[in-house]
């Protein structure tokens, strides 16, 4: 019989429990040493909860082993005295078949070896009960061990329960505070973005004021543009006719009275059409506003010798009209037909006009001027009988009327 190195356990059934204990105890080690160094010291307990955990699987694996191979050792203990037993009746069987008239030497030899089988049986089943005993003693051993395992595996499993506890309870607490931060940087992104909203519409305003301001700017350099060259075109017609007048003065020096009679008859429409310019260019606009303009086309009318003139808008309706007018309203409508005149031509490449002189059949020059004050259109409409009436006759008015215009449109 083999010798017993443990409490009831033979070297081969300790050996495998052994061996897997000490696998999930490397196991173990090496989960702890890891999360030690990559996730914490916390993160180690942890990993050392489940060590433990894993060394009480691997006790219960090896006991489980060990059971497996004393059940096998005893049922090979059984097949031998099972053959033990089956030799020592072989035997008896033979004694009992052989003839009894022998030698005394063979039946003497034959109880030696009855008796000897009787003895090896005896030893046989003495061998099995303290097998047995052993067995038994053993399993209580084994049950006890695994008892103590398992208080220590509910030991550890608590632990690791109560510093997981702990964990979430630090994770839930680092959780709000990190939202609370979260909300704090949103609140600040939010208090960042409405000022930007509000510095943007600052912006904004900023530039239309400008835009109004250059507009304004704009428009008041194009009355001065338009000023000077009413000036220009009346100093150069000065210019003209005193250059006339000189050439036909030094011509008709030596010519006699009637020929210098000739020459003033001449000069006399020209002359009077630049004195008529200079008196159109002098009337006062002051601090006109739209309800001025029918005193500034009386004064027109006047100094022109028109008979009515009609201010009207590009959609054919009248702002002003001299005293003395018949049908403002007719006489707008039917002169708006030269906005679409000068559209049609803009369409197809062509200049605009923008002075047109009729003579209709009851002997009567109409005048009619396009002007802008401002983003809108108006047609000045000027009727009467004067035969020194020429396209640019209302240009030196032009000023005084678009300034009467635009200063209702500053101060509404």
């Amino acid at each position: 019989m083999a010798r017993n190195d443990g409490p009831g356990r033979r070297p081969e059934e300790r050996a495998p429990s052994a061996s897997l204990a000490w696998v999930f105890v490397a196991i173990a080690a090496v989960c702890v040493v890891a999360a030690g160094l990559r996730l914490g010291p916390w993160a180690a307990v942890s990993a050392l909860g489940a060590g433990a955990v894993c060394f009480a699987a691997g006790r219960f694996a090896g006991v489980a082993a060990g059971f497996a191979n004393g059940a096998r050792a005893r049922a090979e203990l059984h097949d031998k005295l099972v053959a033990a037993e089956a030799q020592v009746v072989r035997s008896q069987l033979t004694a009992l078949r052989a003839p009894t008239g022998g030698d005394d030497k063979a039946l003497l030899a034959e109880i030696a070896r009855r008796e000897s089988a009787e003895r090896m049986l005896e030893e046989e089943r003495a061998s099995r009960a303290s097998t047995t005993d052993q067995s038994q003693t053993s399993i209580d051993e084994e049950r006890r061990q695994r008892q103590a395992i398992q208080e220590q595996a509910h030991r550890a499993i608590a632990e690791e329960r109560r510093q997981r506890q702990v964990v979430e309870e630090q994770a839930k607490q680092i959780i709000a505070e990190e939202r609370k931060l979260r909300q704090q940087a949103a609140e600040q992104i939010e208090r960042v973005a409405s000022e930007q909203r509000r510095l943007r519409e600052a912006a904004e305003q900023a530039e239309r004021t400008v835009a109004e301001e250059r507009k304004r700017r704009q428009s008041v350099e194009e009355q001065l543009d338009r000023a000077q060259r009413s000036a220009a075109v009346e100093s150069q017609a000065l210019r003209n006719a005193a250059a006339i007048a000189q050439r036909e003065a030094e011509r008709m020096s030596s010519q006699q009275n009637g020929a210098m009679r000739e020459v003033e008859r001449v000069l006399a429409p020209y002359i009077e059409r630049e004195k008529l310019l200079l008196d159109l260019a002098k009337i006062d606009s002051g601090s006109k506003s739209r309800s001025d303009l029918p005193s500034i086309l009386d004064a027109i009318a006047s100094k022109a010798s028109f008979g009515s003139i009609v201010l009207s808008d590009e959609s054919g309706l009248p702002v002003a009209a001299s005293g003395g007018t018949r049908d403002p309203e007719g006489t707008a409508a039917t002169s708006s037909l030269l906005f679409t005149l000068a559209d049609r031509l803009a369409a197809h490449g062509q200049p605009q006009p923008i002075a047109v002189l009729v003579h209709d059949e009851a002997n009567e020059t109409i005048l009619h001027r396009l002007f802008r004050a401002g983003p809108a259109r108006y047609l000045l409409t000027a009727t009467g009988r004067s035969r020194g009436v020429v396209p640019e006759t209302l240009d030196p008015t032009l000023d005084t009327i678009e300034r009467a215009l635009m200063h209702e449109a500053w101060t509404s």
